[in-house]
């Protein structure tokens, strides 16, 4: 009996990392500088991963981290919670995803990215 293994495939058509990937712990990010690395930049930019829950983690001087580079914390006027201004989840890949690409768009533009 012969069996045919496959490797599972990392990346979408469209370059985005698929949920296997990122399931097994891959990082997606998009750096205005070019790096692929997130936490080995001070540029801005934007990064998408999975663990329990969706997380986009948004990097945009002077809107979601001060001077110093620590990040803003925002607070919720109806809750009085208090949130990081660069902290997104999300319960479904679709709308990681969907703001990923919002917050990519108006980083790009030069636009405060909100949620």
């Amino acid at each position: 009996m012969h069996t045919t293994h496959t490797t599972p495939r990392l990346r979408n058509a469209d370059g985005t990392l698929t949920l296997y990937a990122l399931a097994c712990g891959y990082v997606q990010a998009t750096m205005l500088d070019g790096t692929a690395d997130y936490y080995g930049t001070d540029a801005d930019g934007v990064m998408l991963k999975l663990d329990g829950c969706y997380h986009v983690h948004v990097r945009q001087a002077g809107v979601t981290h001060d001077a110093a580079g620590y990040p803003e914390w925002l607070h919720d006027p109806e809750t009085g919670a208090r949130y990081r201004a660069d902290w997104h989840t999300f319960d479904t890949l679709t709308d990681a995803r969907r703001f990923y690409r919002r917050a990519l768009r108006m980083i790009r533009a030069g636009r405060p990215v909100g949620a």
